[in-house]
């Protein structure tokens, strides 16, 4: 299967195919109206894909990987699935992990698609088939979800900043966003404050065309919805990269996607069964992260006091609480992912930490 799936990217790499509008799907950084007029213009072209995308104004490198990309099952996956070794100035160990897992992820996640397909169309039960279908697709995401916990791990953040232009659209921005960036560093109970103003803005702004969006499904009315909110999202994305520090920003851009700011850090890395020798190994740099991990809980318990004066709403108490802990899970976070970047090139053997992904329990 390994096989298979390694051939199957060579020909990618090797046939320019049409661009379809799944492929469409896939461009990142474009607002609903943008993508959907892009994609009358060009929906079914077969030559020239690349120039004329660039000339839309999409990244050069994008556009490459769109025109080769066939079409098929998993999609986004396969686009996706080597990004990670685009990124800047990869070690010796970061490239040899990387170069052995991604194949071997597609591989894994293609098997499950053709035992999928082989297995229902033999099952006559409607709610049987949906049934098996969702266990099947769920098992693909809980693949690729943690191939990407361990991308988001074994690259630093300026590396993973650097392949965000690439990402694909699903794959552009993190589940939870919002979560994410009570987390990024240095966040004040001020920028806190606003942002928590700007979601609850949109949130209650794009109601009703989100109800109009779930009941119309398609349709010229569905697609204005779609536009209006798209066009209130680009204003309240604009306005908190205004309170947001040049920093913050890059820190939100260089998150991995698929991962949740609760999975954040690099714990899952015990999960992936040490040696007895590989415990021993690591014993040392566990216990160091633990005391770095307290010492970052108590500095923003400390940091939080002194804040306290900033404080106003009808639950400062509460407000205060919830800050801390968002921070300290942010501050935690990166002192974990900083050690288990460790553990995972020096300590692990590759094929360790394929099998945890692969093999979701």
């Amino acid at each position: 299967m390994r096989g298979f799936s390694a051939f199957f990217l060579l020909v990618g790499a090797a046939v320019a195919a049409p661009l379809t509008p799944e492929k469409i799907e896939l461009l990142p950084g474009l607002y609903p109206k943008e993508r959907r007029e892009l994609g009358k213009r060009l929906t079914g072209r077969t030559e020239g894909v690349r120039e004329a995308l660039v000339e839309a104004g999409v990244d050069p490198r994008v556009a490459e990987r769109i025109e080769r990309l066939l079409p098929g099952p998993l999609l986004v996956e396969r686009y996706a699935a080597d990004i990670p070794l685009a990124a800047p100035d990869l070690t010796q160990e970061q490239r040899e992990l990387l170069e052995h897992l991604h194949p071997a992820v597609l591989a894994a996640e293609w098997a499950l698609v053709v035992q999928r397909d082989r297995l229902l169309p033999g099952i006559r039960d409607e709610t049987t088939r949906r049934q098996i279908q969702e266990s099947f697709d769920r098992q693909v995401r809980e693949i690729e979800r943690r191939y990407w916990r361990v991308v988001g791990t074994v690259l630093t953040g300026e590396q993973r900043l650097a392949i965000h232009p690439l990402l694909p659209q699903p794959y552009h921005r993190p589940p939870d966003l919002a979560g994410h960036v009570y987390q990024a560093p240095g966040l004040t109970l001020a920028q806190a404050g606003k942002i928590r103003a700007l979601i609850a803005e949109f949130e209650s702004e794009s109601a009703a065309d989100g109800a109009e969006i779930r009941r119309l499904k398609q349709g010229p009315e569905h697609d204005a919805a779609v536009d209006r909110v798209g066009e209130l999202l680009r204003k309240i994305v604009a306005q908190a990269n205004e309170i947001l520090t040049p920093e913050q920003l890059r820190y939100i851009d260089a998150l991995p996607p698929l991962v949740g700011p609760g999975e954040r850090g690099g714990e899952f890395v015990l999960e992936m069964g040490l040696t007895p020798e590989q415990q021993e190994i690591a014993r040392p740099l566990v216990e160091e992260t633990k005391r770095r991990v307290e010492e970052a809980r108590r500095r923003a318990a400390e940091k939080v006091r002194e804040m306290e004066g900033e404080i106003s709403g009808e639950s400062p108490q509460a407000m205060t609480m919830q800050m801390m802990q968002q921070g300290a899970a942010g501050d935690a976070a990166r002192i974990v992912e900083e050690a288990a970047r460790k553990g995972l090139l020096e300590v692990l053997d590759k094929r360790q930490v394929l099998a945890w992904i692969v093999s979701p329990r």
